[in-house]
């Protein structure tokens, strides 16, 4: 079934261009629901009008998850092959205009045994030299070699023998791996010698492990012959045919016709490519869109029942008549049988009438794919109807409505935008003596019902979330002044909106009120509280706190840390800023490295460590000169002096060659040695109170 696009007289001949069905899916994707890869094939059909003629394939149930994206300007075509890629098949209209989703037969090759080659006449003797040998055996017809001639029925394969040219590769290429990648992750399954590639497709990302074994244990082994031949016209070949090339010589090339150019009056071109050509003209690119924009052709929109009236509408039209075939059974009954063919034998489509059944086959009666018994069990592929009132309905894969309204075969109910009842919406889950719902109710309140408790709700009244925990619990959350309110009710009744001021925590962008409560406002942390100073039954100062009896942190323009209840002014530790200095009375432990935060003009800002030691010690740097004596005289400045203890260290470097040495006094020490010689030195000294400190043992408080 083709649709004419164009077409123009030519001299005395008329040029008539036509299009399968494949031409519906060029425009622009807009959506594909269903999750399982047979409903997204069916979805796309009847986005584009177009019938599908059989669910019935591998893969229809695999579950298709898009994490991927898209290409811009992606059309229900390329979406088409993005589906069929990723459960190993490809997709073309058959001569009725119906999608089928199938692969490659390899089983063609193996099912097909090659006839006998008669040889040739020869010419010189001795005769018979060329062709294949069998035994004939005797009259006796007890030792004989069997040949199976076949039957009339069509085979799975087509044999080209005339040919005016052909080109083949030397091997046949075997599939030896499928090698998924999406972005920058990847993954092969198999080898690398002939790993067919899947690349950026949106329902692969994120499964490309899966994927590529998946497609692996379908496709592995799989052999081809890439060639391209040139044969007597055969208007029968499709995409996708197994076909036995046999060449001058006899030998026999086994492929699969990927593209295939037939025209009238002159020869079939066929050739087996590396790549489908479903796949490279899955492509949607501005050339596609210019022809599309220039059709011209009168869109209408379809429900798929319409869709399916008017394919049927079709195949009915343009269909041939039946012949009829009686058979008569020993009892004097007959069974009917109408076939496309002139005989039983050599037809394809037959159908068959029996007094417990009718049925139709389309592989000449080897399998019956549709029918209905006597008892009314029919066996359908799709069924399109305006209504179908049932009792019940066993969902095998998925139950869509358009993508508003999907149930799996697990139970799993998905559902946007659609009313499920114009009163209330309840949802219950029971699993054991407790039954347990949600009702949406039409005065604009969510109830939650737990046994009898079917007080509990929430509700949105005014702009504000007031939710009911029991019939005397509940919290309300509102706008007020420049903030936000929560209110926490312990008690039965309705507040009304005056009290609500005076009964709330406000919360602000930078800041949390709880000064509102009525009563001393105090916040719990796993036991510790936070309590407001205005308080008249706390007794615990005039400052925040935090903090339990034996240990409080008090909160104002500096925090102390007390160790015991906090009731005296005296701290054991506060910490305190300056101006944008930090500043911390007291000791400071710490299990990791103190740093100071330095900015680099090449490398960034960097962390320098402290030098520990292990006794506390404060130290001073500097250089001098000895004269022409050899010495030179260095004060220490008083403020380092009395910051630590008299006893300091003096450690000298010299600067060049020559000895130094140092001679301490009480403030000064003079350095002495060789003249004229520039020293650092460094000085170093117990810090004041902390002489005997050394190594202290650190034990962690409780």
């Amino acid at each position: 079934m083709f649709t004419c696009d164009i077409s123009e007289q030519i001299g005395n001949y008329i040029s008539i261009t036509c299009f399968d069905n494949m031409y519906k899916l060029d425009k622009e994707l807009q959506n594909i629901s269903g999750l399982a890869a047979g409903a997204k094939i069916a979805d796309i059909c009847d986005s584009c009008g177009v019938s599908l003629k059989t669910m019935d394939f591998d893969g229809y149930d695999r579950q298709l998850i898009l994490n991927g994206t898209f290409p811009e300007g992606c059309t229900y075509r390329q979406a088409l092959s993005f589906v069929c890629q990723a459960i190993g098949k490809f997709a073309r209209f058959d001569q009725n205009g119906q999608l089928e989703i199938i692969w490659y037969d390899n089983t063609a090759f193996v099912d097909n045994n090659i006839q006998l080659d008669g040889g040739k006449f020869d010419a010189n003797e001795p005769y018979y030299l060329t062709g294949d040998n069998e035994d004939g055996g005797d009259f006796s017809f007890l030792e004989t070699d069997s040949c199976d001639a076949g039957s009339f029925e069509a085979t799975k394969a087509h044999y080209l023998y005339q040919l005016s040219s052909l080109t083949c590769a030397i091997n046949d290429v075997y599939i030896s791996g499928i090698k998924v990648s999406y972005d920058e992750s990847a993954y092969l399954c198999g080898t690398a010698d002939y790993a067919l590639a899947i690349e950026d497709n949106p329902y692969t990302a994120g499964f490309e492990e899966e994927t590529a074994i998946y497609l692996y244990t379908r496709m592995a082994g799989m052999s081809f012959q890439p060639l391209s031949v040139s044969c007597l016209s055969n208007p029968l070949i499709e995409e996708g045919d197994a076909v036995f090339v046999i060449d001058r010589k006899g030998n026999i090339h086994k492929t699969f016709a990927t593209n295939v150019n037939f025209t009238i009056r002159q020869n079939t071109q066929i050739t087996c490519d590396a790549e489908t050509p479903q796949a490279n003209s899955s492509e949607f690119g501005s050339n596609t869109q210019t022809i599309i924009q220039t059709r011209n052709i009168v869109k209408k929109e379809m429900t798929s029942y319409d869709v399916a009236v008017q394919c049927f509408n079709d195949l009915i039209s343009h269909s041939f008549g039946l012949y009829k075939t009686e058979e008569v059974q020993t009892d004097g009954s007959v069974i009917y049988y109408m076939h496309n063919k002139p005989t039983l034998a050599e037809s394809m489509t037959v159908w068959k009438q029996t007094a417990d059944a009718f049925a139709v086959s389309t592989d000449g009666g080897q399998t019956w794919n549709a029918g209905f018994d006597a008892q009314g069990n029919a066996i359908l592929n799709v069924l399109s109807a305006i209504g179908i009132n049932a009792e019940w309905i066993k969902v095998l894969t998925e139950f869509n409505v358009n993508d508003n309204f999907i149930v799996n075969s697990s139970g799993q109910m998905s559902c946007k935008g659609a009313v499920i009842d114009n009163t209330n919406f309840n949802v219950t889950a029971s699993g054991d003596t407790t039954v347990k719902s949600m009702t949406i109710v039409n005065d604009g309140y969510i109830k939650q019902v737990v046994g009898e408790q079917s007080s509990s709700s929430i509700k949105f009244i005014s702009g504000s979330l007031i939710g009911d925990i029991g019939s005397t619990l509940g919290f309300t959350i509102g706008r007020v002044d420049e903030g936000a309110y929560i209110f926490f009710r312990t008690s039965g009744g309705v507040i009304s909106e005056p009290e609500m001021p005076r009964k709330r925590m406000k919360i602000f962008a930078d800041r949390l009120d709880i000064s509102g409560i009525d009563q001393s406002p105090v916040i719990y942390f796993d036991g510790y509280r936070f309590s407001d100073p205005s308080s008249t039954t706390d007794t615990w100062g005039t400052i925040p706190r935090i903090g339990k009896n034996d240990g409080v942190m008090e909160v104002g323009k500096y925090i102390d840390f007390h160790n015991s209840d906090g009731s005296t002014s005296d701290y054991d530790a506060r910490l305190n800023c300056v101006g944008n200095t930090l500043v911390l009375t007291g000791g400071l432990s710490v299990s990791g490295t103190k740093n100071r935060i330095v900015q680099t003009e090449h490398y960034g800002i960097r962390a320098l460590s402290a030098y520990e030691t292990a006794t506390p010690y404060f130290g001073d740097i500097g250089s001098g000169k000895t004269d022409e004596n050899g010495e030179c005289r260095i004060d220490i400045e008083p403020i380092f002096l009395e910051t630590i203890e008299k006893d300091y260290k003096v450690f000298i470097q010299p600067c060049g060659i020559g000895s130094l040495y140092a001679e301490k006094h009480e403030g000064f020490f003079i350095v002495k040695g060789a003249v004229n010689l520039e020293f650092d030195f460094e000085i170093k000294g117990y810090q004041k109170g902390y002489k005997d400190t050394r190594l202290t043992e650190y034990i962690e408080e409780e």
